[in-house]
């Protein structure tokens, strides 16, 4: 799955001089090519396309500078201009939703509104929601420079009574965005995930630092049929791979992760059953360990120093332990 660029129309306004309309195009272009050249286990978070009702070439901020002018630029990095010219640019913006009749008629029966004015209808944003993506925006006003924009959107029925349901667009506008659009877009993912299959389908856009052990079907699926423990897992899954993202000289964990004691590892049988083969290191024990629903069950992971990494070995009920005889 890849994310869906949107452009905001709405950040398109006057600019004061000529320069400012060349720093507000070179930022937001600057963070879409920062979007397009990420990659996530190789394989790229976005296409070179971007959703649009607006046709760039038709985008003036001045009375004599626009996205044409800026193409041509040369005071503009040559790079970004030539990626700028690659770019497939989508109309009308709504058109893919077709694709997915859920989210069409979704788009069909609603009005998208900003939240702070209750009636600046923002259909570009709408779409960017629906689609799960990423709003790309000019900077040119203070509310267009946020991580997230607040729409509401209102749902008609046969009755024509409005129900409306308040939402977070995340948006960029300057490279320095870009990382946290990324972590939002793949934690909405992860908190999206209702099946097993789901999992790991999205697993290595998901959970980008996490790895599987090679015997998972074994030692990591069986459990997962539950929804409690799902749902348990997924959220012990994106803490530990927030903790490898935020890693520096040691990890450290949000929950209480602790390792398997020496007198458990010490008996042959109790330590063959933490052992599983990390797609990295081969072979290996796992020790470190938390708890998951339903209460008694754990995770097990092994930590990858040199590349900043964790691979998930076990996840089910507590195995037996030098104290504990498991049922």
């Amino acid at each position: 799955m890849e994310a869906e660029l949107v452009f905001n129309d709405l950040s398109i306004t006057t600019a004061p001089n000529k320069e400012v309309a060349r720093a507000w195009l070179t930022d937001m272009m600057e963070a879409v090519a920062d979007l397009i050249d990420e990659e996530i286990n190789g394989k790229p978070i976005c296409k070179k396309a971007i959703k649009t009702d607006k046709e760039f070439y038709d985008i003036d901020l001045t009375a004599d500078y626009g996205y044409q002018e800026w193409l041509e630029d040369p005071l503009v990095d040559r790079e970004i201009q030539a990626l700028a010219r690659q770019i497939d640019h989508k109309y009308p913006v709504y058109q893919d939703l077709k694709m997915d009749i859920k989210a069409y008629d979704g788009f069909l029966g609603s009005e998208f509104v900003l939240k702070e004015t209750a009636e600046t209808v923002v259909t570009a944003l709408g779409v960017a929601l629906l689609h799960e993506g990423i709003a790309v925006s000019l900077p040119s006003e203070p509310r267009w420079c946020q991580f997230k924009i607040e729409i509401v959107q209102k749902l008609y029925d046969e009755t024509e009574q409005p129900h409306q349901i308040n939402h977070r667009v995340r948006q960029v506008s300057h490279p320095e965005q870009v990382y946290f659009a990324i972590r939002d877009w793949q934690h909405s993912l992860s908190q999206k995930i209702k099946s097993v299959s789901e999992l790991i389908k999205q697993w290595e856009i998901v959970f980008s630092h996490l790895d599987k052990c090679e015997e998972y079907e074994k030692k990591i699926l069986p459990h997962l049929q539950d929804k409690k423990t799902l749902k348990s897992v997924l959220h012990r899954l994106w803490q530990l791979d927030k903790v490898c993202h935020n890693w520096e000289k040691e990890p450290v964990y949000p929950m209480n992760g602790r390792p398997e004691s020496r007198q458990t590892m010490k008996v042959k049988k109790l330590a063959e059953m933490r052992k599983a083969t990390c797609p990295h290191q081969g072979e290996q024990y796992f020790r470190m360990h938390c708890e998951i629903e339903p209460k008694g069950y754990r995770l097990y992971w092994l930590i990858n120093q040199d590349c900043y990494r964790m691979t998930i070995g076990y996840i089910g009920p507590h195995l037996e332990t030098a104290t504990f005889k498991a049922q």
